[in-house]
Formats: structure tokens, sequence, C-alpha cells
């Protein structure tokens, strides 16, 4: 494999998913009356653990995005190509 396409994904199956994990966690903060403080001290004494939570958390949503998106497009489609559906 080539330089660009081991790039390509370790941007899409590592970075992207492990950034919108810590986005999940900034946007939920309030809801579960956490601190930036503790977070930040659990990332620095469990680096492992936060980072896998975080991949897990933002997987998820990319996934979950992913299948929103695609019923939508079918539905959507449906009434043009009725005979595939």
């Amino acid at each position: 494999m080539g330089a660009r396409t081991l790039l390509g994904l370790a941007i899409e199956l590592v970075v992207l998913p492990v950034g919108v994990g810590w986005l999940i966690d900034a946007a939920t903060l309030p809801a579960v009356g956490g601190d930036w403080g503790g977070r930040i001290a659990f990332a620095a004494s469990h680096l492992t653990a936060a980072t896998t939570l975080h991949w897990v958390a933002g997987l998820g949503a990319l996934m979950a995005a992913s299948v929103v998106i695609k019923e939508v497009c079918a539905v959507k489609l449906q009434k043009y190509y009725a005979c595939c559906f």
C-alpha cells in the first residue's frame, strides 16, 4: 500500500472517530454534570482507556449517521426506483 492510502485509512479509522468522540464528550458534559478538569485528569492518567472510549463513541456515532443517511436516500429514491426496493 502506498503512503497516501495508509494516511487516508489512519485519518478515517482513527483520527476522525477520536475527534468525534471528544466532540460528543464536550457536548454531553453539562448533561452528565462533569467538568473539564476531571476529564483531562482521567485522560492524563488513563490515556489508553480515554482514547479507546472516545474512539468507540465516535465510531458508533459515525456509523449511526451513515445508517441514517443510507435510509433517507433509500426512502427518497424509492419513488424513482420502485422496482429495486
